[in-house]
């Protein structure tokens, strides 16, 4: 385990949360630059609960798409709280693809069907491989994605994420309702803005299959997604889907559109899987990628760290 006197604070780069803040950082034994989310709970049980993000993403480190992590430290601080310190591969901000497509909307630069269909493949192989090993990220949105050089997808932020291992005879989950209004699926959107509920029952995986695809239509259209996941006499989001994806059709040929609309669906049960995506993209012989090379680069990182202390 780290101890955070391991590590520089260069810059403060990020936050969301009021209590989250992410710092680039120094790892001063060797120099190496990381990224370091700083978590502030309030007593020992947030701590528990905010940990599960450390504990999350290290069991989804055989996927070159998530964000690699080596570990994390906490402490108490002097005014009666404690704080997490998430340590993780430093990318630079300007590959947020929140900022990436920020710019590209300002500009009017469309991405050509090639670089979409990599990807759309990229983002559903990624969460094929997380719903494999029964992992539901919760919060897909382009902030908590990044867009490298060669159009690999880098999946961040696992702090709603949790754990899931489908059962054939329960697909459907009462869970506390996570995520941002604009991206949560149908149900969720209902539940949350409509209903005021603080829980919904709804199927996990395939709620992420939603934002996700929100995510491909706001890339592909250069537009913002709002309504789209909302039922009401003001704003009925299957007609903006429908629309949306007749002006796609336009521009990109039936692949491209046809995998954005699968997972538009609106009704849940219709929706595929992430798997079954990656099934519709690359055939019936098709599995997430894993690559151990990663697994090996952390190990090996973690125990030279180990070595230095001797």
């Amino acid at each position: 385990m780290f101890r955070r006197s391991d590590f520089r604070k260069l810059e403060l780069f990020g936050g969301g949360k009021k209590n989250t803040k992410v710092f680039k950082v120094e790892y001063i034994a060797t120099g190496q630059i990381f990224a370091l989310k700083e978590v502030e709970a309030k007593n020992l049980d947030k701590l528990n609960e905010y940990k599960e993000e450390a504990v999350q993403l290290s069991k989804a480190q055989h996927h070159p798409n998530v964000m690699q992590s080596y570990g994390y430290y906490f402490y108490e601080t002097s005014h009666n709280s404690y704080k997490l310190g998430i340590i993780s591969e430093y990318i630079h901000r300007n590959l947020n693809l929140e900022v990436v497509y920020r710019i590209r909307e300002k500009q009017h630069l469309y991405w050509s069907e090639d670089k979409l269909l990599k990807i759309a493949y990229n983002l559903i192989d990624t969460f094929a491989y997380l719903e494999h090993i029964g992992i539901c990220h919760r919060d897909i949105k382009p902030t908590n994605l990044f867009l490298l050089e060669d159009y690999q997808i880098k999946v961040i932020d696992f702090g709603e994420s949790i754990e899931n291992y489908d059962d054939e005879d329960e697909e459907n989950q009462m869970a506390t309702i996570r995520g941002t209004p604009q991206y949560l699926s149908p149900i969720l959107w209902e539940a949350h803005v409509i209903l005021k509920a603080k829980e919904a029952e709804h199927n996990m995986f395939k709620s992420d299959v939603f934002s996700a695809g929100l995510v491909l239509y706001q890339l592909a259209a250069m537009k913002d997604v709002g309504g789209f996941n909302q039922k009401t006499p003001q704003c009925d989001g299957e007609v903006l889907i429908k629309e949306g994806l007749k002006q796609l059709s336009k521009s990109y040929s039936n692949k491209l559109v046809e995998i954005i609309r699968r997972m538009l669906i609106f009704n849940e049960e219709d929706r595929p899987t992430f798997e079954q995506l990656g099934i519709f993209i690359a055939g019936e012989d098709y599995v997430p990628r894993v690559d151990r090379t990663i697994i090996d680069q952390i190990e090996d990182f973690k125990k030279k760290k180990i070595e230095e202390k001797f």
